[in-house]
């Protein structure tokens, strides 16, 4: 016969830290969740931490970017590690020195709250949050939920989807970071001009571009490629910097087999049977939680109807003179 856990017995296991739960069973909320996304703000990515205290203590630290499965205070064997790279830490940070205290113009958080860059031996960076050395600093209350902020150069998905660690009575809780923005971009593109004739010059194409998100506002726009229908050459595509926020390049009008697009003699032009060349241009928008857009647009090249030459006229043949009448021999 299965036995139903009391209320009170489930409370009291909750608050020691050391359980495993079957929270589609029990519909438990964690003892401590936190929701993340991103956003570019100039050059840099600013990374939200929404901390939610479920417990029914107060919360005076915790841990970005750290996976680790201890679960009570002793020093039994756990796991740890660091999950950030060192190319995406805080602003102030570097390579050479990634450990230690972050500078205050890079973070933000409840008044009297630090953060620092630790290094676990051989396991990598995380970023840790407190203010155990400020005891008048306000903690994060049970039912509260308390934003922090850090502004790093690059982005790095262990701030939005990774592992975090928050002490908590009786051990420790380890949960996985909830990504609050999950929906890409909206990207729109226009080419002007979106058709050009083949005249076997190059001709200079502007994109225009519009994109929304619903947090970030500023996504990264990206030329992510220029294809071409048919075989081209190197010179069919000029000024186009692949991965970058390029909207202005050149491409060629011209057609395979004839720059014009026409085929035939001296006498007589007319245009190929193959399809016209499409050039097909695509661009990316990545909001600062990692979700991205593709969109792709055309330039049609045309044949030039202008050099096709109407054959020549045949020449006149001189019509017969009219037979004569019988009687002009008697005339």
């Amino acid at each position: 016969m299965t036995k139903l856990m009391r209320p009170s017995a489930l409370a009291s296991l909750l608050g020691t830290g050391l359980f495993l739960l079957n929270t589609a069973t029990y519909a438990v909320p964690a003892p401590v969740v936190i929701q993340a996304y991103g956003q570019h703000i100039g050059n840099n990515i600013i990374y939200t931490h929404q901390v939610t205290n479920n417990t029914s203590r107060n919360i005076a630290g915790f841990s970005i970017g750290k996976y680790s499965d201890r679960v009570g205070l002793g020093f039994e064997d756990y796991t740890n590690r660091g999950e950030l790279r060192p190319s995406s830490l805080p602003i102030g940070s570097t390579e050479d020195e990634p450990i230690g205290p972050v500078l205050p113009g890079s973070v933000s958080g409840l008044t009297g709250w630090s953060a620092e860059i630790i290094l676990i031996e051989e396991s990598g960076l995380y970023l840790g949050w407190n203010c155990y050395e400020s005891p008048a600093a306000p903690r994060i209350q049970p039912g509260q939920t308390a934003r922090f902020s850090v502004k790093v150069p690059q982005m790095d998905s262990a701030y939005v989807s990774g592992h975090f660690v928050a002490p908590i009575a009786g051990g420790h809780y380890n949960g996985a970071i909830e990504k609050l923005d999950i929906i890409p971009p909206t990207l729109t593109v226009t080419l002007a001009p979106n058709w050009v004739i083949a005249t076997n010059q190059l001709y200079p194409i502007t994109a225009t571009i519009a994109v929304t998100d619903n947090y970030d506002p500023q996504p990264e726009v990206k030329l992510e490629s220029i294809t071409v229908s048919e075989v081209s050459g190197a010179g069919d595509v000029v000024g186009a910097a692949i991965g970058t926020d390029d909207r202005q390049f050149q491409l060629r009008g011209s057609l395979a087999g004839s720059p014009s697009g026409f085929v035939g003699g001296n006498n007589l032009k007319i245009p190929r049977s193959a399809a016209n060349r499409v050039y097909t241009v695509t661009y990316s928008a990545m909001d600062g939680s990692g979700n991205k857009t593709l969109t792709s647009e055309m330039v049609t090249v045309q044949p030039n109807y202008s050099h096709a030459v109407a054959p020549a006229p045949a020449p006149a043949v001189p019509m017969p003179p009219p037979p004569r009448p019988p009687w002009w021999r008697w005339w």
